[in-house]
């Protein structure tokens, strides 16, 4: 599924998840305060003052606020994160996305125009961390 279509260089740029079906939905006009736990892909395009912790996707709308950690397979931010993202998978900030915390993942997409707060940290296949733009050496 595709999300978060921008415009970069003259090209249209895709950010996209590798599910194909959303399990929940929280849309534009909700409001939630809690934690939510699933099994499936989840969206936001609401209000979410809590952490979301799920073995599938999870997309941030553009116009969405989230304000908890993530620890999800796959995620998409086109809206602003304040928390922390532990992925599985692969982390896409479209050009909407605003994320003020730390990202662990194993692969990163950032689209010219997303603001990232924080550090970012990439593992490799060992599971060892890979610091950017730190002099550290993987654990």
């Amino acid at each position: 599924m595709s999300w978060g279509v921008s415009n970069i260089f003259g090209k249209r740029t895709v950010v996209s998840t590798n599910s194909d079906k959303i399990t929940t939905l929280i849309g534009s006009e909700t409001s939630i305060t809690g934690n939510i736990k699933s099994e499936g892909t989840l969206r936001i395009d609401g209000i979410l003052n809590g952490g979301i912790e799920t073995s599938g996707d999870v997309i941030i709308g553009e116009n969405s606020v989230v304000t908890g950690d993530i620890k999800a397979a796959n995620t998409v931010i086109a809206g602003r994160l304040n928390g922390n993202i532990d992925c599985s998978g692969t982390v896409s900030i479209g050009s909407s996305g605003k994320v003020f915390g730390d990202i662990k993942s194993y692969n990163l997409r950032i689209v010219e125009g997303a603001i990232i707060e924080g550090r970012c940290s990439i593992r490799n296949e060992d599971d060892h961390t890979v610091f950017l733009n730190s002099s550290k050496e993987p654990a």
